[in-house]
């Protein structure tokens, strides 16, 4: 019996994306195994040096004897007018497929001139691109080739301070406080929480290493006590923000989840005869100040 037409083109098709998917070459760069696309710098790491990693995955597509080209450019990969060369792996090569070069930081073409590697007050981010001629169909190179790119990876170097956070509001609970705000700025990485006291000391009393969750919380302190806190941000390449417009909050002792939820407008008649909006209290208590249960 012959097969059906719809079934046929079917099988055409899934063959078809299994040839594809055979034929699919691919060429990445990375820091390291797993690491962020963007490495941020400050001016003290303008000595060091740092590695860059290359994986071709090869095709149907003859690769040309050009092989791998890596380079680096202050503005794009596409800006061949600032593109600085910095190596190539020959196809015949052992680590054509795969491999690393340790390159310095000062070698990037972005501190060739001005600025220079080490001054402060400026953000620069260096595009590092590569790219393989593939061989037509023939095997031939000779004929403008087409390039198959890597997702370039940048090294930004940075020494300007971020903006300094904004507080967004603050709750006291019992010996612990949170404060709410929104971290304005780019490649932040943690936010940290500092007490203002009258002696001028600001010791760190903590910190969120996600600034984007817009809040952090502080445990240890005393019940029914006036605190002043304030905010500062900290990014990848380890500049701190100024501080923040400072925020005050009082400690309030608690009998635990019970007060909470009658301030809340829970009703003392047991937890089997709470009613609707007695139930939303209960929850807004569980949501926002996650206590210690207390049995009914």
């Amino acid at each position: 019996m012959d097969m059906p037409l719809r079934f046929r083109r079917l099988l055409y098709l899934c063959l078809l994306g299994v040839s594809a998917a055979a034929g699919a070459q691919t060429l990445t760069l990375s820091f390291s195994s797993g690491a962020e696309q963007d490495w941020v710098v400050g001016s003290a790491a303008c000595a060091n040096t740092f590695d860059i990693h290359w994986r071709y995955v090869s095709g149907t597509r003859m690769a040309c004897s050009s092989g791998l080209k890596v380079w680096a450019s202050p503005h794009s990969c596409a800006d061949t007018d600032s593109r600085v060369d910095l190596f190539s792996i020959a196809s015949n090569s052992a680590e054509f497929l795969t491999g690393y070069r340790n390159m310095a930081l000062s070698s990037l073409p972005g501190f060739g001139g001005e600025p220079q590697c080490g001054e402060l007050g400026i953000q620069r981010r260096h595009y590092i691109c590569a790219e393989v001629a593939l061989a037509d169909s023939m095997g031939n190179c000779n004929n403008n080739p087409e390039k198959l790119s890597a997702d370039p990876i940048s090294v930004v170097y940075k020494t300007t301070p971020p903006p300094a956070p904004v507080m967004k509001g603050a709750e006291g609970y019992d010996g612990r406080a949170t404060i709410h705000f929104s971290a304005p700025g780019d490649y932040l990485k943690e936010v940290l929480l500092l007490l203002s006291t009258e002696e001028g000391d600001n010791p760190l009393k903590g910190k969120q290493e996600e600034p984007s969750r817009g809040s952090v919380s502080v445990s240890g302190l005393e019940d029914g006590v006036l605190y002043t806190f304030f905010l500062r941000t900290v990014d990848k390449a380890g500049n701190t923000s100024p501080p923040s417009a400072p925020i005050e909050v009082t400690t309030v002792r608690t009998d635990g989840f019970w007060d909470i939820y009658k301030a809340k407008g829970g009703e003392n008649g047991g937890c089997h005869s709470a009613g609707q909006g007695s139930l939303a209290a209960l929850a807004l208590a569980l949501l926002g100040f996650g206590i210690v249960r207390r049995s009914c």
